[in-house]
């Protein structure tokens, strides 16, 4: 979203939702161009353990599987 005012225009912050859906569909979109390139793109833990220990959403197995089928 883009707003303008005196000093030009400022993006405003969306949502952390959004922007993972984005990245996440540009990813199988490059993906369908160079696999092999971007095949273990994507979160920390879908190629080894997760790097936010206790911050953890504790679902590792069902986000390799998405990022598997993507």
């Amino acid at each position: 979203m883009w707003s303008g005012g005196k000093d030009g225009d400022n993006f405003k912050v969306l949502p952390i939702t959004i922007i993972r859906q984005m990245a996440t569909l540009m990813l199988k979109e490059v993906r369908q161009v160079a696999p092999i390139i971007f095949k273990n793109i994507g979160p920390n833990c879908i190629v080894g353990a997760c790097p936010e220990g206790k911050m953890s959403c504790g679902k590792m197995n069902e986000i390799r599987e998405k990022f598997k089928q993507l």
